[in-house]
């Protein structure tokens, strides 16, 4: 098990959930403010799957799941932190349903 392999599906995974995040964030905000352009809604999930799922198998590609646990760790705990951060975030802007 080469450790160095390890680390680099974590901090992948890790990555994949920070732009996961930003990029659902980004929605979000965009559908809240009354722009609901479906192309973008639609356009953003697609990517979001498809960079997810290219992180997960670059992980897997040889059939180590040691390093597929790696990834989704990192993916799970980037994840956490985000989420975090940006709850925080709204609830500093003074706008309501931060939870």
């Amino acid at each position: 098990m080469n450790i160095l392999l390890m680390t680099a599906a974590f901090f992948g995974g890790a990555l994949a959930a920070y732009i996961y995040t930003g990029m659902l964030w980004e929605s979000v905000r965009t559908v809240a403010v009354g722009k609901k352009n479906m192309v973008l809604i639609i356009g953003g999930f697609a990517l979001r799957i498809g960079l997810c799922l290219a992180v997960f198998i670059a992980a897997g590609y040889d059939g180590n799941f040691y390093r597929l646990f790696a990834c989704a760790a990192g993916f799970i705990i980037m994840r956490g932190i985000r989420v975090n951060t940006l709850k925080n975030k709204k609830m500093k802007e003074g706008k309501p349903g931060g939870n």
